[in-house]
Order: structure tokens, then sequence, then C-alpha cells
């Protein structure tokens, strides 16, 4: 791995402004000069962070640090503009979530709020945290009953799975809602047992936060399974296409913002017996050693040598293959080309990753070749 790119300049600078933004830390730009801040800008939009890049810069203009020079004026009159846009859709689709959730309640469709808007609350600016699409966890049910309500508002759909039980449909207001019928992640018959168990004790049991958007209250799934569906989500990513930063700094966020109210041994307990300890405690790595997490409000975290190599590697990963995948082709949509071409990355994918996970990828890739035929 090219792990010669996170000691750029342009690297360090970049990761010092989103430690910056995440946690109000100390950014000391001066001590990578000369850099180039336009390749920085270029960095976070790629990696959907271009609010949490402007926080660290608003941090950094307080420090004696500070060099205006630096910072292009050209860059900013580029930049403001965007994130004014990010503000306007993330108030929009804030207001069509409002209206979503009480059309399913008025129709009896109970329906949990997953990942994006709900863990952007966890931001100190959520308004600049780029939005993506609405997705929805449902049971069975609901699933099926939700499909039939908002049939009516739909102008586009993508196929469905019936193994993930995913429904993908373009509603008129032009968002993208998601039905989740489970939240499976095609890595594993056991890890994706596992999350149907802790799905159906969420919506079994309404273990659910409440996020109070306007005038309605959201329901959001409880902590203790929220960062677990979160983790989840992002391994399904990592080795299936690629992760982005943005959905790493989500989780840290979700971490951080309920460290004092998770059951630890729950946790380590889970991801025992889901196998999936040691990616926990590689990204726990890359969220202290890396992005500037505090090492107490990090589960699980070991701060040995070697789970910091492993951090490395991970990051690495994440910008050679850009956010989701998308500086390489999936194959998606192309039929049984696209299945080998699938088969191809994930195989390569594999290999490389099993100086991180030696055991783990090579199970996981058997686990992923093993669920696709479902999908």
């Amino acid at each position: 791995m090219k792990r010669k790119f996170l000691r750029s300049s342009n690297s360090l600078a970049f990761i010092s402004l989103v430690k910056a933004g995440l946690w109000k830390k100390e950014a000391r730009l001066s001590c990578y000069a000369p850099f180039d801040f336009v390749a920085v800008f270029n960095m976070a939009k790629e990696q959907t962070v271009l609010g949490l890049l402007m926080e660290g810069i608003d941090f950094w203009k307080k420090q004696d640090d500070y060099n205006p020079d630096l910072l292009p004026y050209r860059l900013l009159l580029k930049w403001i503009p965007l994130l004014h846009k990010t503000e306007q859709k993330n108030l929009q689709m804030n207001a069509f979530i409002e209206r979503l959730f009480r059309f399913l309640e008025k129709n009896q469709i109970d329906a949990v709020l997953m990942k994006g808007q709900g863990i952007a609350q966890c931001y100190d600016n959520p308004l600049w945290r780029t939005c993506g699409d609405i997705d929805l966890m449902l049971d069975e049910d609901n699933y099926r009953k939700a499909k039939l309500s908002l049939a009516p508002m739909i102008t586009s759909v993508v196929e469905e799975s019936s193994y993930l039980l995913h429904y993908g449909m373009s509603l008129k207001g032009g968002f993208i809602v998601e039905l989740h019928g489970t939240m499976r992640t095609r890595l594993s018959r056991k890890i994706d047992g596992f999350v149907d168990k802790i799905q159906t004790e969420t919506l079994g049991s309404h273990k659910v936060r409440i996020w109070q958007n306007g005038q309605t209250g959201i329901p959001l799934p409880s902590p203790d399974e929220d960062v677990l569906f979160c983790f989840t989500h992002i391994l399904h990513h990592l080795f299936i296409e690629g992760v982005g930063l943005r959905q790493i700094c989500d989780w840290c966020r979700l971490l951080w913002t309920y460290r004092h109210d998770l059951d630890v041994s729950l946790l380590e307990s889970r991801l025992r017996q889901m196998k999936i300890l040691s990616e926990w405690k590689a990204f726990a790595a890359l969220a202290v050693d890396w992005l500037g997490m505090e090492e107490t409000a990090v589960p699980l975290y070991d701060g040995s040598r070697k789970w910091g190599k492993k951090a490395s590697r991970l990051l690495s990963l994440i910008f050679e293959t850009g956010n989701m995948g998308r500086k390489r082709d999936t194959g998606e949509g192309r039929g049984f080309i696209g299945r080998l071409i699938r088969l191809r990355l994930r195989t390569w994918d594999c290999i490389r990753f099993i100086p991180i996970f030696p055991i783990d990828a090579i199970r996981l890739w058997i686990g992923m070749v093993a669920t696709a035929k479902k999908h």
C-alpha cells in the first residue's frame, strides 16, 4: 500500500484540519508548509468532509499558528457557496424527514431512521455535514407496508435485493429513500445472523433514542445498537467497495457523544461473537492515532504498535480507493462481466487486507462469495 501518501505535506495538513474540525484541537499547519491548499480542498471534497475541514480552518484562524497567506482567497470564494448549499440541503432534508415520518405514522408504519441525519446530530454543526440518502430500518411487515404506501410518491426505483430486503426509491421532493428490511452486510452468514438478531431486538423492544426534528420525534437506534450498526456498515463498504473518511468520522462522533452511555462489556461480547474484534481495534487505533480522538472515548482501544501499523494501512487504503470506492470500477450494472469485476476486486482487496487482518481477510472473502449467491 502507498503509505508514503500519508507522509506528504498535503495529506498531513488535511488530516490536521480534520482533527481540528472534529475535536476543536490545535492545528499546526505551519510545520507542513509548503503545501497546496487546493489539493487539501480536493481531498476534502472527495471524502465529503468540506464542512468538517472548514470548521478546522475556523479553529485554526484563532491560533497563533494561523497564516492567511497559506489559504488562497479565491479558494474561499469557491468553498463558502458549497457550504451554503450543504446547509440548505440539510434543512430541506430535515423538513422532508419530518413530513415522511408523519406520513409513516399516519399509515401505521413503524420505522427507525438509520445513519445520515441522525448521526449528523452528533456533530457540533450538523448542517455542515454532507448529507446523503434517507435510510429507514423496518421489520418485514412494515417494509412491505412502506413499499405500498410510498408507491404513489415514487419517481424512480433501483432493483430490489431479496436477500438484503433493500428497496431504494427517489420520491417526489427530490430525495432518495432506502428501505432496509435488514441491515445485513453480505460479509458472512455469522455477521448477518447477528445483525438480524440485534435488529429484531431493536424493533421489537423499541430500543430507540429520539431526535427532536422540528415538531416530530424521530426514532434512532439506541447508542449500544447504533455504534454496532454504524461499524458493520463501515466494514460492509470497506470489504465490498470502499469506505469514505466521512463514515469513519460519523462513527467517531457517535462514540464521542455517547461515550458515557455505552455498555463496553456488551459491545466486546458482540464483537467477539461476530468475530470482528480485530477490525474494531484497527479502526479504534485509526480514530486515536490519526483522527485525534481521546483514548478514553474509544472502547477497546489498544495503543500497541501493532494496531497503529494496521491503522496506517487502513487509512492509506481509504485514500487510495476514494470515498465509497469511487476511484475504481466496481462493475455495477454490467451483468456477468460486472460480477467478474467485483469478484476480482474483492479477491485483490483480500490480498491487501491480509497484512491487516490475516485470518479475517480470507474468512470474510469466503463469506462474501457465499452470500453474494443470495444477492
